[in-house]
């Protein structure tokens, strides 16, 4: 009933079938003009339409028995009617724009139906992806959900309604992109040869809002939400949501006491805001999607994240307080007769410092090399969960804990079990161990002790319940790191030494520069000349002031000693230029005159002067 592999359609040649439903059948094929990869989606009703085996060409199943005519016209009549909605959807998602719709190229008819051709994009649909791998964790569910809001938004602001939303048309491509598909319900009417209005609506039980199973019933935004809601159920349980008219037959609404049983591994918004999105009466739905997505978007991150963002190490108080509510939450699996098995910073998340959800638990698989990487934990997986023969038990789990403490503490990853058993095989020092020796002056060694002992390789030397790891970490008084002794000691003994030494400094402490006898006295007698120069002067008081800001005691360098006999000597020339307008005699000899007495005409003066007592 599908096209055969290397059948010629135009340009492109059919490689194989992607899927089929109940009105078409999506193809792989090859682009011979534009050497590529492409989707074709081929109209083929199957409830209507048989193939030809000899030249492929799609025609209508014959109706036999009374009012045969009658009905095979009918028949007639919806075939075109579909073909022509079939067309419209080509057309409405060439018309969208958008990453998360995938893009229509072209349309043509040919073999009696038409088909149009997509790109194509690798990957699978929600539908399998969960059927494959499971229910999926709040975080998971955002990274899915979010971008096909971005898509949905599209559509409505293009003036369209999807109605057709379901994990069967929601495309999970390989670079990580979610794709919205199928707009073969994105118009609820046609218009039959009558000019009668044909209502075609698409109806999935378990994702059609309620009034999408009644004629003639208004379809909105809120109808597309109901919809997107369903799909986040799926993907929370791994199981299709109750029906609608189930729902509004109940005394006590199926999907509420289903979402309780979620309420320990999700945030209160994302609960209440699946409820919204899926309310049976449209009025008290969201109505635009920028309202589902932002009650669906939480400011929680993981604990790596909160970690490493902060760029601190937290105290040994604040990893108690983090530690203690995720011991709650695992405490509560383990009465199941559970475990974990999948604890990592990654997996634990924070909302303002607090443990809210406790990511989604790794199911047992069989070990392979090849996906190591791929279903463990590196660094935070106990020994035992490499080994095929093993089982996880409660003390695994609590491998896990330790492990994340050690990252608290550090703000590094610890080393993978096995490589420490090859350590300890070895008979090197444990790498974890020798580590956290470094913290110890800032966490107690009680702590430290209780974080080694969660981790230990050997399964029966760790801890073996949440209580006994929960009692280590809170029965013990948190003390304060141990004092530095020897370095409280050298302190002490520096401070003696430097007291002792300002103490006895002039014994002890040798000036670096020794100013010479002959300097030392020459700077002497060329003061004492200026005090008594100065003793008859106005301005005498000026002098002397100056005179004894300028000293030698202090310098212990050559510049220093400049400095101060530049400063002499400056005052010396303002005393002999006082001294040349007050008729005073220099108390020096004539022979003693100096180049600033020549040049201030006192030699001269003091000559006459002399000359004139004689």
């Amino acid at each position: 009933m599908t096209l055969k592999e290397g059948y010629r359609l135009q340009e492109f040649e059919i490689k194989k079938k992607l899927g089929q439903g109940g009105f078409g059948i999506t193809y792989l094929a090859f682009d011979t003009r534009l050497k590529k990869d492409v989707a074709i989606k081929e109209f083929f009703p199957k409830d209507l339409v048989n193939r030809d085996e000899q030249d492929n060409s799609v025609s209508l199943q014959k109706i036999e028995g009374e009012d045969s005519e009658d009905k095979q016209e009918i028949s007639r009549t919806r075939y075109k009617h579909f073909l022509k909605k079939f067309e419209q959807e080509a057309q409405i998602m060439a018309s969208l724009d958008h990453p998360n719709i995938v893009k229509v190229t072209r349309y043509f008819e040919e073999n009696n139906t038409g088909y149009f051709v997509m790109n194509y994009i690798k990957g699978e649909s929600l539908k399998k992806y969960i059927e494959r791998v499971g229910k999926l964790p709040q975080d998971q569910i955002l990274e899915i959900i979010i971008p096909l809001l971005e898509g949905l938004k599209h559509v409505h602001n293009a003036d369209f309604l999807h109605r057709d939303i379901a994990p069967d048309n929601i495309f999970l491509a390989q670079n990580g992109k979610t794709m919205l598909l199928d707009f073969g319900a994105a118009k609820s009417t046609l218009i039959d040869a009558t000019g009668k209005e044909v209502s075609i609506g698409v109806i999935k039980k378990s994702y059609s809002a309620p009034e999408q199973f009644y004629d003639d019933s208004i379809h909105t935004i809120a109808t597309d939400i109901y919809s997107i809601g369903a799909v986040i159920v799926f993907c929370l349980t791994g199981k299709t949501p109750p029906p609608a008219p189930k729902r509004s037959n109940e005394k006590s609404d199926s999907l509420i006491a289903l979402l309780e049983e979620y309420n320990s591994q999700c945030t209160q918004g994302f609960i209440k805001a699946i409820a919204k999105a899926m309310n049976l009466q449209a009025k008290n739905r969201f109505q635009e999607v920028i309202e589902l997505q932002k009650s669906l978007t939480t400011k929680r991150v993981t604990l790596k994240r909160f970690i490493l963002k902060n760029d601190k190490r937290l105290t040994q108080k604040e990893i108690l307080n983090i530690v203690n509510p995720l011991l709650d939450k695992l405490e509560v699996l383990h009465n199941k007769g559970s475990t974990h098995s999948n604890i990592s910073p990654e997996n634990i998340y924070i909302k303002d410092g607090n443990v809210i959800e406790l990511g989604r638990p790794m199911e047992r698989v069989e070990y392979s090399s090849n996906s190591l990487t791929a279903i463990r934990n590196i660094g935070y997986s106990a020994p035992e969960q490499y080994s095929s023969e093993s089982e996880d038990t409660n003390d695994t789990d609590l491998y896990s804990v330790g492990a994340v403490m050690f990252f608290m503490i550090t703000s590094k990853i610890p080393s993978e079990s096995t490589k420490r058993l090859t350590e300890v095989y070895s008979k090197k020092e444990d790498s974890v161990k020798r580590i956290l020796k470094k913290y110890s002056k800032k966490y107690s060694n009680d702590f430290l002790n209780t974080v080694l002992k969660a981790m230990e390789l050997r399964s029966d030397d760790r801890f073996q319940t949440i209580g006994s790891l929960r009692e280590a970490l809170n029965s013990k008084k948190i003390t304060p790191p141990p004092l530095p002794i020897k370095k409280i000691i050298v302190s002490i003994v520096v401070f003696i030494i430097l007291g002792t030494l300002y103490l006895f400094k002039d014994i002890f402490m040798v000036s670096p520069y020794v100013i010479p006898k002959t300097v030392q006295q020459q700077f002497n007698n060329t003061q004492e000349e200026i005090k008594n120069d100065v003793v008859n002067l106005d301005n005498k008081r000026q002098f002397l002031a100056e005179l004894d800001e300028i000293s030698l005691d202090k310098c212990s360098s050559q510049q220093c000693i400049d400095e101060q006999n530049s400063k002499l000597n400056n005052i010396a020339i303002n005393v002999k230029k006082s001294l040349l307008n007050g008729n005073q005699v220099h108390s020096g000899s004539i022979n003693e005159c100096t180049d600033d007495d020549v040049l201030l005409g006192l030699c001269e003066k003091n000559k006459r002067i002399s000359n004139e007592k004689d």
